[in-house]
C-alpha cells in the first residue's frame, strides 16, 4: 500500500512540473530518401543471372561425377552426407534445389527492396560454384597424365 501511494505521487508530480509533455511537438522534416529503380523480378540480368546458376549446377553435377569416376576422392562432403553424392537421383535432387533456393532468396531481397543483393546472390553462388567446377575438373584430367 505504501508503494502504491509513493507510485502515485510520483506521477502526480511528475506531470504537474512537466507541462512541456503534454503539448504535442512540431513535426520534424524527413529527408527524402531516394528508391532504388523498380525493375521486374525476371529482367534480362536476372534471367542471365539464373540461367548462368543452372549451367554452373550442371556442370557441377558432371565434373563431380567426371572426378570421382577418374579416382578422385570427394572431400568437401562430411562423412554423414557423403552418401548424397553416390546417389545420382539424389544429387540432381540437391543441385536443383540449391539453384530453387537461390532463387527464391534473389526473389525474397527484390520484394524487399534490395535490388543490388538478389543480384550479388546469384552471383556468388555462381562463383562459388564455378570455382568448385574447375577444381573437379582439373582432379579428374590429373589422373590421366
Amino acid at each position: 500500500m505504501r508503494n502504491l501511494i509513493w507510485t502515485i505521487a510520483v506521477l502526480v508530480l511528475r506531470a504537474a512540473v512537466s507541462p512541456v509533455a503534454a503539448q504535442e511537438l512540431p513535426e520534424k522534416p524527413r529527408a527524402q530518401i531516394e528508391k532504388a529503380p523498380q525493375h521486374r523480378f525476371f529482367d534480362k540480368t536476372n534471367k542471365a543471372l539464373f540461367s548462368g546458376l543452372v549451367v554452373t549446377r550442371a556442370l557441377d553435377y558432371h565434373s563431380t561425377y567426371a572426378a570421382l569416376n577418374n579416382g578422385a576422392v570427394e572431400k568437401s562432403w562430411p562423412r554423414g552426407v557423403g552418401g548424397l553424392v553416390k546417389n545420382k537421383p539424389a544429387f540432381a535432387a540437391y543441385q536443383a534445389a540449391n539453384v530453387g533456393i537461390t532463387i527464391g532468396v534473389a526473389y525474397w531481397l527484390h520484394r524487399k527492396g534490395h535490388h543490388r543483393w538478389e543480384r550479388i546472390a546469384s552471383v556468388v553462388q555462381i562463383s562459388w560454384i564455378g570455382a568448385a567446377t574447375v577444381n573437379n575438373y582439373r582432379n579428374s584430367r590429373s589422373n590421366f597424365q
